[in-house]
């Protein structure tokens, strides 16, 4: 749980989840970042030296930033969303001395990960990208087993077991924060939305938004959404 001005560096290929703790709202900065941005090429020193020893598959999951290096994410996020002249370089600058105070307070060489924890961090894994790939197609249990080459009850059992949802739990959620984005334009009405995130009737998605949110979606949309 993080506090107010907080910050977390969330390792590649690792699964995670945001979400307001006892608020209905919370304003988050996110920044994916390519390791290329800051190595340059895969084969150079800057890679070989500074950025894959510390993103391989071993390594830790996250660690919690200092509140200094969580104010320059805000800035580096800022910068990205205000576009200003020079905001390439500005932004680039920033993440390279974000990452050397990462390494210059070994914050990245802790934790080495045991074989059976990285792959419970895998197979997961491709099963997520499997949801978020064809969320507004159907999908079966067997579809999803049949992806990470496991029976649909040694699927449905691992996936809750690490996400701690069924994956058609997971998969409902998934689809009524990808329409969350949908009502912000308004020439989407609810029923086009429910279509898109394949509801099979306006009436469900109605019902599962407001279990979710504690609004159906036409409020949501007035109270929430600019």
């Amino acid at each position: 749980m993080l506090e107010t001005g907080e910050g977390l560096f969330i390792n590649t290929s690792r699964l995670h989840e945001a979400k307001p703790y006892h608020v209905e709202q919370a304003v988050t900065y996110c920044v994916n970042i390519d390791p290329l941005l800051i190595g340059g090429r895969e084969d150079s020193i800057i890679m070989a030296k500074y950025i894959q020893p510390y993103i391989t598959n071993n390594r830790l999951s996250y660690r919690k930033l200092t509140d200094e290096l969580s104010q320059k994410v805000k800035h580096m996020a800022n910068l990205l969303q205000e576009q200003a002249p020079f905001f390439e370089l500005k932004v680039w600058g920033e993440l390279l001395g974000i990452w050397e105070s990462m390494l210059a307070q070994s914050m990245l060489t802790e934790d080495i990960m045991a074989p059976s924890t990285i792959v419970q961090h895998e197979r997961p894994k491709a099963m997520l990208d499997f949801l978020h790939t064809h969320y507004h197609q159907k999908i079966t249990l067997a579809d999803l087993a049949a992806h990470v080459y496991v029976s649909p009850a040694e699927c449905s059992r691992f996936f809750k077991k690490i996400v701690g949802l069924t994956p058609f739990t997971y998969l409902l959620h998934y689809r009524l924060r990808k329409s969350i984005a949908l009502l912000q334009n308004r020439e989407h009405s609810i029923t086009t939305i429910a279509a898109m995130m394949d509801f099979s009737t306006v009436s469900y998605y109605i019902e599962k938004f407001k279990e979710y949110t504690g609004y159906p979606p036409h409020i949501y949309r007035k109270k929430f959404l600019p």
